[in-house]
């Protein structure tokens, strides 16, 4: 009786080998792929910025963007003030749909400052998820029209609109706007200089 001997393969045991070892590398991806999917992207906003550029005021509030006419603001609010011969009691507000100008402090300070507070019912530009945002957007059109070599963005953020101010720097940032952002109550009044 003839014995059959068992035919083995000198790669068998470099087989299992190089089999473990893809196993454990797919597992080690997996799991590095998960603990990376939770991570959140962080964009460093400089709060106050010294730079030679001239500043586009967007004001974040009730989760909507207003532009701010820093210049209409101030040539309305002369105006008002020149009408009235100074007097402040006699001067006709001067405003726009979504904001109206602190005359007082306006003379106060001998039209150096311009403070404004929001017109209340005013509504602004909801923007949406920067993914997902037409470039037909105002805000987005604002990025595009706007000069990068000259120009900022600064956004006013109410302590209401953290979200669609995190929306619009992300969407800033990307579009490669140089931005800077103040913090805002809901109620305070925003100020900056007259003429910029």
């Amino acid at each position: 009786m003839t014995s059959r001997r068992a035919v083995t393969s000198a790669f068998d045991p470099l087989f299992s080998v190089a089999v473990c070892f893809v196993s454990v590398l797919i597992v080690v991806i997996i799991i590095l792929g998960i603990n990376t999917s939770d991570q959140k992207i962080v964009l460093p906003t400089p709060i106050d910025v010294v730079s030679a550029k001239r500043a586009i005021y967007v004001e974040c509030r009730g989760d909507e963007l207003f532009l701010i006419p820093v210049e209409e603001l101030s040539s309305r609010a002369r105006k008002r003030l020149a009408e009235a011969g100074g007097n402040v009691a006699a001067a006709r507000p001067a405003t726009n749909e979504h904001y109206a100008v602190d005359l007082k402090h306006f003379l106060a300070v001998q039209g150096q400052r311009l403070a404004v507070t929001p017109v209340s019912g005013s509504h602004g530009y909801a923007l949406r998820d920067p993914a997902v945002e037409p470039a037909s957007g105002w805000f987005a059109q604002l990025l595009r029209r706007m000069n990068h070599q000259g120009e900022m963005i600064q956004f006013v953020v109410r302590d209401d609109s953290f979200r669609v101010f995190k929306n619009a720097r992300t969407m800033a940032m990307f579009a490669g706007a140089e931005v800077a952002f103040e913090l805002l109550t809901v109620d305070e009044p925003v100020s900056f200089p007259a003429s910029l």
